[in-house]
């Protein structure tokens, strides 16, 4: 096997784990969540470096009791009074969890591109057999 499918082999293997990894964020996280909507209270930012961190608190209510959290994902159209949707833990609502949907179709479909490039790598032939 040349270096180039070698290198198509292992980018396929990553792109299938990133690929299961999408699936889970999008589909899985929220097994056993009940899903409410929460309003977003109060937003932190911080720098650290180069690099904004946000912190997000929402209020939520669960059968008349209100609970304060903070969001485990943040969005960039995220401003305080907006309603948004999360998940809730029944048997403790004050685990909570965001809508982190958005993040798991963005996972796979850069894996996607990823897997038809691998492949590409390994089944395909470049000009003058550059990948045979």
């Amino acid at each position: 096997m040349n270096s180039n499918r070698a290198v198509g082999v292992i980018m396929l293997l990553g792109s299938l784990f990133f690929l299961c990894l999408g699936v889970y964020v999008t589909f899985f996280t929220h097994t056993g969540y009940e899903e409410t909507t929460a309003t977003i209270t109060r937003i932190e930012s911080t720098r650290h470096g180069n690099k904004r961190t946000h912190t997000d608190y929402v209020t939520y209510e669960v059968n008349g009791v209100t609970y304060e959290g903070i969001l485990n994902v943040h969005q960039s159209n995220y401003r305080e009074g907006k309603e948004i949707k999360i998940y809730y833990d029944p048997s403790d609502p004050s685990r909570l969890s965001g809508d982190s949907g958005s993040l798991g179709y963005f996972i796979m479909g850069i894996s996607g591109f990823s897997g038809v490039f691998s492949l590409a790598m390994i089944f395909g032939k470049g000009r003058k057999g550059q990948y045979a």
